[in-house]
C-alpha cells in the first residue's frame, strides 16, 4: 500500500478528493489493524466505517447520476443545499446514495474474506467486467 501511495503522490496533483480518499484508506487500515487487534463489535466498527465514508464522500465525491438501463439516466443532483462552514454544495440524493454504495460494498467484501479463494474471484470479475465496459463508454 505504501508504494501504491507513494506512486499515487508522485504520478497526480494532490487535490482535495485525492487527498479525502487516501485519508479515508489510511483510516479503513488503521481501522482493519484496531479490529485485528482488540476485535471490536461490528455495530462499533460499522459506525467508524460511515463515519471514514461520510468524510470521503463530504469531500466532493458522490453519485450524481445512474445510468438507466433502460435508456437515460436517473439523476440523484436535484435536492441541492450549501453548507456554510466548507462551502460545499451537498447533493442530498447523490451524497446518500454514495455513502451507502461505498459503505455496502466495503461490508459484501469484508464478509466475504473468509472464504478461500472469493474474494479475488469477486475482484477478477469486477476488473473482467470494468475492462470490458469502460472502453465502450469512453471512461479510458
Amino acid at each position: 500500500m505504501g508504494i501504491l501511495m507513494g506512486y499515487v503522490l508522485l504520478r497526480f496533483p494532490v487535490d482535495k478528493q485525492l487527498f479525502s480518499i487516501l485519508l479515508g484508506a489510511g483510516g479503513i487500515v488503521g481501522l482493519g489493524l484496531l479490529d485485528d487487534r482488540y476485535d471490536l463489535k461490528p455495530l462499533l466498527r460499522l459506525i467508524i466505517t460511515a463515519v471514514i465514508v461520510s468524510t470521503v464522500v463530504m469531500s466532493g465525491l458522490g453519485i450524481p447520476y445512474i445510468s438507466n438501463p433502460f435508456g437515460g439516466v436517473i439523476r440523484l443532483d436535484s435536492p441541492l443545499f450549501t453548507l456554510d462552514i466548507w462551502g460545499k454544495n451537498i447533493l442530498v440524493l447523490a451524497d446518500i446514495v454514495a455513502i451507502i454504495w461505498i459503505l455496502s460494498l466495503m461490508n459484501f467484501v469484508s464478509w466475504s474474506s473468509g472464504l478461500d479463494g472469493q474474494l479475488s474471484g469477486f475482484v477478477a470479475v469486477a476488473f473482467f467486467f470494468y475492462g470490458v465496459l469502460c472502453p465502450s463508454s469512453g471512461c479510458l
